[in-house]
């Protein structure tokens, strides 16, 4: 398999990882909001004498620090996340012009050997 090839296929991989990662953590922010949203509905439909301050406040705390979490770790995954799509566009439109150029060239000057064998000629390993 051709070099550029392979390392394509990694940062493509990438790519959807970081993607997959940060849809996640979208969804799972919006389900934090959704429970701290009950929370609040709670509270506020509760009469204040059966109203148990210190379990709702205590479940408010804990939801809120792990919705703090999710932020915070979109928040840092957002902008590999833009770099990664940026660069994936402009490599998707230039892989596709170099690969049929290299296959142009390659047939043009009967290349027969593969990089994976060049390498291996001068005891190299890739």
């Amino acid at each position: 398999m051709e070099l550029a090839q392979v390392y394509y296929g990694k940062l493509h991989d990438l790519h959807n990882e970081v993607k997959s990662i940060c849809k996640k953590l979208s969804m799972l922010q919006s389900t934090l909001d959704r429970r701290i949203a009950d929370i609040y509905h709670r509270i506020e439909e509760t009469p204040i004498e059966d109203l148990n301050e210190l379990e709702c406040l205590t479940e408010l705390k804990d939801v809120l620090q792990r919705r703090r979490l999710c932020k915070d770790e979109y928040a840092k995954m957002r902008p590999i996340l833009s770099k990664v799509e940026r660069d994936m566009k402009a490599l998707e439109e230039k892989n596709d012009e170099i690969a049929n150029m290299s296959v142009y060239v390659r047939n043009r000057y009967n290349v027969s050997i593969t990089v994976e064998e060049l390498f291996a000629e001068i005891g190299m390993e890739i």
